[in-house]
């Protein structure tokens, strides 16, 4: 940076209160908050609730992680954090601005109505000289045509009266603040100036590598990651499939498929959920012109496959209970979208759960996580989401659900019960374990239901 530069950034920062302001306090931008103030920023988050903005300035965090806690028990009381709704002023008071918003699918299209209403917002607020930082996930191209514009319409120049760069979140809900602090990152810009000004900031917040490169790149990187992801669960998917109709073990042959040193098949399972698998590929596929293509895409297919897997542990669970009694009470052990995570945005469960309400079964969730039970009854604890039971379904390959004993969980549920194993948590090779019947996803005992 040459020393004009140098010389507005340091008026700029002797005229603020505070060195980050971070625009949207969600799964993101919390963690993102947390990061900087735990490294000594004076951070402000940005929120539109006010009951976030309240218990944050209380030291009370919205997520459960127990790193987010506790930074941010100690960063308000410490004076590193705290929140507002007056995003305008918080803005103007601000270094740098983060802007974390969401980006929703809505029937089957990327919404970024909130991210153009935040940035509009910021326009109107930052200081001459300010940086902004993007980490909202953004079709390809969307920083260039969108975002540069609407400063652009108040008179900002990129790398000259204020700095742009676009750098994707890399983070995941149960650990997020240490892969905030921990991952590498790709770091988008079209200016030199502003590369600069991102790449000094999130060094001293970063304790891994930082990749440069254009706008456009960096906003395709983060969409490609995740639709890779989901691809990779489709093809294992796929395979389960095609191995019950063999007849054939899926989670056999994939363990001796992975023996093969350039090989390495995921888990087949009940579907993707969570924020980013299941809308990331919808985003990257507006990038096509042509719409026939669109439509003959791996990522298409792969979303086909992956958001219709429900429909395979439902022929299991209806298989199952057609071999027991008229009993209609159902466990589902699992609502989350993941294991080991509270956050049950998209998942799988929700699908299963609802299809078997709307078939008259009694329905109790529990999850040790998630309290979200989409409609089902909730349970305290898993003995009373089993107990009397004429099925139980595992949903969610939580570690606490591997430790539990089959044999001892029978004794709770009626004579004779089905456990439905979807996420492949059950030791491979038992149908029968006492008075219960497993049926696992892509298993043999699966062989002519799905």
């Amino acid at each position: 940076m040459d020393e004009a530069g140098l010389h507005t950034l340091s008026r700029v920062y002797r005229q603020t209160l505070y060195d980050i302001c971070v625009v949207g306090l969600g799964y993101v931008g919390l963690p993102t908050a947390c990061a900087f103030a735990s490294r000594g920023f004076r951070t402000v988050g940005v929120d539109i609730k006010r009951e976030i903005v309240d218990g944050i300035n209380r030291g009370q965090s919205p997520l459960g992680e127990a790193d987010i806690v506790k930074c941010v028990k100690e960063a308000v009381s410490q004076g590193y954090l705290s929140a507002t709704i007056d995003l305008r002023r918080a803005v103007a008071e601000s270094k740098a601005v983060i802007i974390a918003v969401q980006t929703p699918l809505e029937n089957g299209k990327v919404r970024l109505k909130y991210l153009t209403r935040a940035c509009r917002s910021v326009a109107a607020a930052i200081k001459s000289g300010a940086l902004v930082i993007v980490v909202s996930t953004v079709p390809p191209g969307t920083t260039a045509k969108m975002i540069r514009p609407i400063f652009e319409q108040r008179g900002f120049n990129d790398g000259d009266s204020f700095f742009l760069a676009y750098c994707p979140e890399r983070i995941a809900p149960g650990n997020s603040m240490s892969e905030f602090l921990n991952n590498d990152r790709i770091v988008g810009f079209d200016n030199g100036k502003s590369g600069d000004m991102a790449l000094q900031l999130l060094k001293r917040v970063t304790n891994s590598n930082l990749y440069s490169t254009d706008t456009v790149t960096a906003e395709t990187v983060k969409l490609v990651e995740n639709t890779a992801r989901d691809v990779y669960i489709a093809f294992a998917n796929e395979v389960s499939k095609i191995c019950t109709k063999i007849g054939v073990d899926t989670w056999d042959v994939i363990r001796l498929a992975n023996t093969h040193p350039r090989v390495r098949i995921l888990r087949p399972g009940p579907g993707v959920g969570g924020p980013c698998l299941s809308k990331d590929p919808y985003m990257l596929l507006q990038s096509y012109r042509d719409a026939k293509l669109s439509k003959k895409s791996i990522i298409r297919y792969a979303r086909i496959i992956n958001e219709n897997m429900y429909q395979d542990v439902m022929k299991l669970i209806r298989f199952g209970l057609a071999q027991v009694s008229s009993n209609r009470k159902i466990a589902v052990l699992g609502t989350a979208y993941k294991p080991e995570v509270g956050d049950p945005r998209s998942s799988p469960s929700e699908k299963v759960i609802s299809e078997l309400i709307h078939d008259g079964f009694d329905v109790w969730a529990y999850d040790p996580y998630c309290k979200e039970t989409f409609g089902a009854r909730e349970a305290r604890d898993l003995i009373e989401a089993v107990k009397g039971a004429s099925c139980c379904v595992f949903m969610v390959a939580h570690r606490v659900f591997s430790e539990v004993s089959i044999t001892q969980l029978g004794r709770f549920m009626e004579e004779q019960p089905v456990v439905v194993d979807a996420v492949g948590i059950l030791p491979v090779g038992e149908e029968l374990k006492g008075n219960i019947r497993i049926i696992r996803l892509g298993g043999i005992s699966a062989h002519g239901i799905c």
